[in-house]
């Protein structure tokens, strides 16, 4: 289930005429003027593609199936970032930390990585990270058929697009490389260290 796959059959409702010539690039350049200004950002302080949660909300084991997760969902292409070159895994970790997070929403953030597993184990007796594309994509796709895990999919799908279009002073979005994909302009005047989301959390 690639970002398009997904999102064009339940996140944006984007309708039919244009669907068929509609890439990545175009449906993001339009989630752009839809939802920038709805974009939370997340201060994160932490390499490229780390290997464990430096934040340490996840286990090694979920942390791994996040980012399995996320790179189904928003793979690297020739052409295009992914979820790992945006630093996705570790926004994601952060937005579990942010005490103005609805808990509801956070605790569903944590309990979805358990729920596609168990989805894995069921389907294919095999963690979701060892499944093949395909069978990745038939385990979210019946996850999804449930309230629960479309719901936990959909946010796992807004959680990238934040980290997408985070000013890269938060963490993602590392070298402005979602910007520069998207030919976005960011707003001004841009964050800067005192005025950051980050002075506004407890850490």
């Amino acid at each position: 289930m690639s970002s398009k796959q997904f999102t064009e059959e339940r996140g944006a409702r984007i309708t039919k005429p244009h669907r068929a010539n509609l890439n990545r690039r175009h449906f993001l350049l339009g989630m752009v003027a839809i939802s920038a200004t709805a974009i939370i950002p997340a201060a994160i302080s932490c390499s490229a593609s780390p290997i464990h949660d430096v934040h340490n909300q996840l286990t090694d084991y979920d942390f791994a199936t996040l980012m399995a997760v996320q790179n189904h969902l928003f793979p690297t292409t020739k052409d295009a970032p992914g979820a790992k070159e945006l630093n996705a895994a570790t926004y994601y970790s952060w937005t579990l930390m942010d005490t103005e997070k609805d808990p509801e929403v956070v605790q569903k953030m944590r309990d979805g990585l358990k729920w596609i597993e168990e989805e894995a184990q069921k389907l294919f007796q095999k963690s979701f990270v060892k499944l093949s594309p395909t069978q990745k994509e038939e385990a979210l796709r019946s996850l999804e058929k449930e309230g629960y895990g479309e719901s936990w999919i959909s946010l796992t799908l807004t959680n990238l697009f934040e980290a997408l279009l985070s000013d890269p002073i938060y963490g993602a979005n590392t070298n402005q490389t979602g910007w520069k994909w998207l030919d976005h302009t960011p707003g001004l005047p841009r964050p800067t260290v005192e005025n950051t989301y980050k002075n506004k959390i407890a850490w």
